[in-house]
Parts: C-alpha cells; structure tokens; sequence
C-alpha cells in the first residue's frame, strides 16, 4: 500500500466530508447514467487501520440521520431476496 507520495506533499490533506446519496431520476433505457456521478468506490478490508483518519461512523451516517439509508435497509429487511446485497453499517 502506498502510504505516502512526495509530488504531492504541497498539497494539505483534506478531511473526507460526511457521505451522502440520492437516486438519479432516468429510465430502464438509460440506467447506465448514473455511473457517470461516481467519483469512486471504496472498500476496506477487515483489520483496515484508522489512526489518524476520521472513524467510520463519522463518514457514513447512520439511519437516524439518513432518510434514504433507513428506507434501503427497510426494503433489504423486507425483501432479501432482492435487497440483499445492501452493505449495512456496524460500528458497534
């Protein structure tokens, strides 16, 4: 992993910003759309080291505070079947 890039060490770290989501509006023909709005995917790996960083739980809220995320895990809860593969936050 690397973990540190000299060229870039005039630029300031910025802190990651809380993450947010919306559904893009389009039609069965034009699903493809909204991958054009992901700046990108990230996974961590279980063990993943967070000295230093922001906490999970400071990025990603909870379904308290996202009306969205509570209505997905709603549909995964009462669907699995089709709703299965919703990733559902523990920071417990």
């Amino acid at each position: 992993m690397i973990t540190e890039i000299d060229m870039f060490d005039h630029i300031p770290p910025i802190r990651p910003l809380i993450q947010k989501c919306a559904l893009v509006d389009h039609d069965f023909l034009s699903i493809n759309k909204s991958a054009a709005h992901i700046i990108f995917a990230l996974e961590l790996s279980p063990g993943f080291e967070f000295t230093g960083i922001p906490l999970p739980q400071d990025l990603f809220p909870c379904e308290s505070e996202d009306k969205f995320y509570k209505y997905v895990l709603e549909m995964k809860r009462n669907y699995p079947e089709f709703w299965g593969d919703i990733i559902e936050y523990d920071f417990e």
